[in-house]
């Protein structure tokens, strides 16, 4: 039900959700939805075995439904199991699974409401992976907690952490993008960095490396203004619009016209200007500086947008609803 339109029914064409429902951002999880409406409201929508729908309940909804506590969200962001979002003032809460920590509630006890990240920090940005968070503080430090498997945490360690720990390396982020078993961010300068799992080339440093757990530079001179991470890829875009992506290449998801693993950035095909762009699982989407939904990879179960069930490797336009 992460449509939010009442129904269990999937479409391969973009459908109206959540109703009369105007939000301002929304966020995909795995199997559930979450957006903000312009007055900062948080509403959640589609599986909820775990409380990653913040009502207070266990209960999926099949339509949107507010996140207790009234609380006014100037971000938010779904992962698997859980999601996290960034109070008017910067202050950081999240809800769901505690499992490995992920909340940073210095527990890993599950919350079916938000609960406050531990450290009582102000945060300018926050983004959630499979199982485990990130979030840039307001002094542009990195920090991360959850599951660190692969040192996808980038604290020098694979120990799993229930409350924000530091990230090595720089000291001036500017964007982070937590993936599934790994995490990229971005410093002051435009410079991307990647650490964690990196088997499929995700990390973007040339190889396949099994690994790191500090932060690894891309390879390459290109600078970027936003990045986004998958499950196994990494995509991210420059100053000018550019699309570029990095990792595992299955289905298409990298958008440079074929199937192969790339270990370093490679341009999506065809060109176009973009002014955002979200990694998935198996697929990646962008809307272009003309405002056009862009996606590409993975289709079969519809999530490329087009009517059609066929994989793409290389980008196709949203059809309209």
């Amino acid at each position: 039900a992460q449509f939010g339109n009442g129904t269990l029914a999937s479409d391969s064409v973009a459908v109206n959700a959540g109703g009369t429902l105007v939000l301002t951002q929304v966020t995909a999880g795995t199997a559930h939805t979450c957006g903000l409406t312009a007055g900062g409201a948080a509403w959640c929508w589609g599986v909820n075995s775990a409380g990653q729908l913040g009502d207070g309940t266990l209960i999926s909804k099949a339509a949107p439904v507010p996140v207790a506590g009234g609380l006014s969200f100037s971000q938010i962001s779904a992962g698997t199991t859980h999601t996290c979002a960034l109070r008017v003032d910067g202050a950081a809460f999240c809800w769901g699974s505690g499992s490995n920590g992920r909340l940073g509630t210095g527990t890993t006890t599950a919350s079916l409401v938000p609960a406050p990240v531990s450290g009582g920090f102000s945060w300018s940005s926050i983004r959630a992976g499979v199982s485990h968070t990130c979030a840039v503080r307001n002094d542009a430090a990195l920090f991360c907690w959850g599951a660190n498997g692969n040192g996808r945490l980038g604290d020098g360690t694979v120990a799993d952490r229930a409350a924000p720990s530091a990230v090595l390396g720089t000291t001036t982020w500017t964007a982070v993008a937590a993936g599934g078993r790994h995490t990229c961010g971005l410093n002051q300068a435009g410079q991307a960095f990647c650490w964690g799992n990196g088997s499929t080339g995700q990390l973007g440093g040339g190889t396949t490396v099994a690994q790191s757990v500090t932060p690894t530079a891309v390879t390459g001179a290109t600078t970027f203004a936003q990045i986004a991470a998958g499950t196994d890829h990494t995509c991210a875009l420059t100053a000018a619009g550019a699309a570029w992506c990095w990792g595992s290449n299955g289905s298409g998801r990298l958008g440079d016209g074929t199937t192969t693993t790339r270990a370093a950035p490679t341009a999506v095909a065809g060109g176009a200007s973009y002014a955002a762009i979200s990694a998935g699982n198996e697929h990646t989407c962008a809307r272009s500086s003309l405002g056009s939904a862009i996606c590409w990879g993975r289709n079969a179960e519809g999530q490329i947008g087009d009517g059609t069930t066929a994989s793409r490797v290389s980008p196709v336009g949203v059809t309209r609803p």
